[in-house]
């Protein structure tokens, strides 16, 4: 028991009233630390093999996972995302290229499915091998696309055995993206400008076949002098409704153009499949469908990744884009509608104007002059929407390309060594502490002397040390071998508390019992009879313990018999008593276990030996059997004055120690206190006061043969 603190040690008076024993707790019940005294650097030093040993264990799984886990060495490409010109457009693109939504997307983006593919092929084409066949989910396993630390930054990471291998993975991926990024813009701004080029040319027909007929017109009238254009107001306003008819058409073929690319853009669930056409013009409402849907889309691909296509959000969502897609598709159709009714209406208006300025020149050539300078007009705008388109494929759309690519020598190893070993030994001093505590608050026996103070309030008669169990030096004789060592001030400690406990010079008997076999009873019976014999006391020491007797072979035979003996009448009294060389130390020993022990000592002969030795000695000290194992013990309390509890540190149970004094005290012996036996030396520093200053090799006696303390 290390951890006994003797300051709380306890030493009855010579009051001779013995407390009444009330257990504060039911038996078996765990104290917790504050209960029983201690503080927790106590309680982890008294169950440090415990905690070494979980930290020990930690340090091995950390250990056996560094050794069987892989190596994996992981490399890293970095892409930037930039703007590539102004963006002087009235009409937005789509989301703006740095925010957290936008990066997030195009994250989830680099691990679609036609990026992986890409990746597969160039990786297989370039010959690059790895543990396990390339596939998509082999990637997905091993790459991953985060946003940096700038937000126009994204990492690409791969991971693999070989260095060489994964910075070839992020290369690929890296390149596979831009390649499909640039292509699909490409393609966007391809198909409007493929509907406006083929609107020229049909113009271009057009206009060229209004030429032919001005030209024939000529050549068949001559020259016709129409005056100025501006002499009327009818002209003016045939010039006015030309520009404006002029400028209808054009927004006819916007509507049109947007209404094919909506259409197509729209009915797409998933951004990744179709880009958002570059160059159209919308009017307020659609821009602000295509805002919505495009918001849309990048929430499916970022709050939901992960999820199946059956789960409720993500069906939710799609239901949403569908609808918005549908919406969309109607407002652009409807923005076509109004475009090709205003242009009628402006035609019919134009037609009638013109008719009516023919009545008044040249109607043919008015009219010829008229009709191809508004397909000129068209034209003109024509080209200025495809030049526009051009520059709308550069400027303010984003410009996505390698920052920096990925390179085998700067890698990291994984698992990463320190990391481990510092995580598993965090792991393990917390779970260390946290089994210490659970141990020790689940703890049964009996550790430090707030257990037994707590448990048993009984006061503590000494603190025996452990001694060494050897050929010269047997424990039982301490006292008389060794007396200046701990083990004998201990003893001497406990005699002086029975003699204040039984003052007087009436013979008194004292009975040491354990509550269970292995406590040390034998021991302490002896040492104490020894302790009594050196202070002048007439001493017999009886081994009442007829089960397993031991002092029998601590005290040889030498001259003397046996109880077994005195108990058959084969000797009387004293020529059963042997003699010891501790004066005034005599021993009554028992030689083999004896039939019907409890019936001998529950007998009036046995009571009468009793009665007959305390008439001759001063002090009769008795060892008994255990409490808790036979009912000796309790018959025998009753024929003592006191009765000596001997409880083993950190062994003895508190359930058995409770059990013990409550039988005992049911019976009405007297329990003087407790006696602590067989403390580690290690705790030695906490035992001074028992006779550690007087203790030094040149103060003890010459080992003396057991042989030479018996007559």
């Amino acid at each position: 028991m290390d951890g006994i603190d003797h300051h709380n040690l306890v030493v009855h008076q010579a009051s001779g009233a013995l407390p009444a024993f009330r257990p504060e707790l039911p038996s078996g019940t765990p104290r917790t630390v504050s209960e029983r005294g201690i503080g927790f650097l106590d309680v982890l030093w008294q169950r440090r093999l415990i905690v070494a040993c979980v930290f020990a264990l930690s340090l091995f799984a950390a250990g056996a996972y560094l050794y069987l886990m892989p190596r994996t060495h992981e490399a890293a490409a970095r892409l930037i995302i930039e703007q590539s010109g102004p963006n002087w457009l009235a009409e937005a693109q789509g989301p703006v290229g740095g925010s957290d939504a936008y990066l997030n997307a195009q994250c989830e983006r680099i691990l679609s499915t036609p990026v992986l593919k890409e990746v597969i092929n160039s990786l297989n084409s370039s010959g690059v091998k790895s543990a396990k066949p390339w596939s998509i989910d082999t990637l997905r396993n091993s790459v991953t696309a985060e946003v940096g630390r700038m937000n126009n930054i994204i990492s690409i990471s791969a991971k693999d055995t070989s260095p060489n291998v994964a910075a070839a993975v992020a290369n690929a991926v890296a390149g596979a993206y831009v390649t499909q990024y640039t292509a699909s813009r490409e393609s966007a701004v391809f198909g409007v400008s493929k509907i406006l080029m083929a609107e020229r040319e049909k113009r271009d027909v057009q206009r060229k076949q209004q030429l032919e007929a001005l030209l024939k017109f000529k050549q068949e009238n001559g020259d016709v002098a129409l005056g100025d254009m501006n002499a009327d107001v009818v002209t003016q306003k045939l010039v006015a409704l030309s520009t404006a008819l002029t400028t209808a058409e054009l927004a006819t073929i916007d509507a049109r153009v947007a209404a094919n690319a909506l259409s197509k853009w729209s009915s797409s669930v998933n951004v990744d499949h179709e880009p958002f056409p570059s160059g159209l013009v919308l009017d307020h409402d659609t821009q602000m469908l295509v805002d919505q849907l495009t918001n849309a889309r990048i929430r499916l691909l970022t709050s939901n990744a992960g999820l199946s296509a059956d789960h409720p959000s993500i069906k939710g969502e799609t239901n949403a884009i569908s609808a918005l897609g549908k919406s969309i598709a109607t407002a652009s159709v409807q923005a076509l509608q109004r475009a090709q009714q205003k242009e009628a209406e402006l035609r019919l208006k134009f037609n009638a104007q013109r008719d009516q300025a023919l009545g008044l020149r040249s109607t043919d050539k008015v009219r010829l002059e008229s009709e191809l300078h508004q397909t000129e007009k068209t034209i003109e705008q024509i080209d200025s929407r495809i030049h526009d388109l051009s520059i709308a494929g550069q400027a303010g759309s984003l410009e996505i390309s390698i920052l920096e690519p990925a390179d085998a020598s700067i890698t990291r190893s994984e698992p990463r060594r320190g990391r481990t070993i510092g995580i598993a030994a965090l792991i393990g001093l917390f779970a260390s502490f946290g089994v210490a505590m659970v141990r020790d608050r689940t703890d049964q026996r009996l550790n430090t002397a707030n257990d037994l103070l707590t448990t048993l309030p009984l006061p503590i008669l000494g603190v025996v040390p452990r001694m060494p169990h050897t050929r010269e030096s047997h424990p039982s004789l301490m006292t008389a071998r060794l007396p200046m060592s701990l083990a004998a001030e201990a003893y001497r400690s406990i005699r002086t508390a029975l003699l204040l406990a039984l003052p007087g010079n009436k013979s008194r008997s004292v009975l040491v019992t354990s509550p269970a076999p292995g406590e040390g009873k034998s021991t302490a019976a002896s040492n104490l009879a020894i302790s009594l014999a050196q202070a002048g006391y007439s001493t017999v020491l009886i081994e009442a313990d007829l089960r397993k007797p031991v002092l029998g072979g601590v005290y040889a035979a030498n001259g003397g018999g046996n109880l077994n003996q005195l108990l058959r009448n084969e000797l009387d009294l004293k020529q059963a008593i042997r003699n010891t060389d501790v004066p005034g130390l005599e021993v009554l020993a028992c030689s083999g276990s004896h039939h019907g022990a409890a019936e001998i000592i529950a007998g009036s002969d046995f009571r009468t030996l009793i009665q007959r030795l305390k008439e001759k000695y001063q002090y009769v000290v008795m060892d008994s059997s255990p409490v808790c194992s036979v009912s000796d013990a309790r018959v025998l309390a009753t024929m003592c004055d006191v009765t000596l509890v001997v409880v083993r540190a950190r062994q003895s149970s508190r359930r058995q120690a409770v059990r013990a004094v409550e039988e005992l005290v049911s019976t009405g012996a007297r329990v003087l206190g407790l006696i602590v036996n067989d403390v580690k030396q290690s705790a030695r520093r906490q035992f001074t006061e028992f006779g550690g200053y007087y203790y030094t090799p040149a103060s003890v006696p010459p080992a003396v043969p057991t042989v030479a303390l018996l007559q």
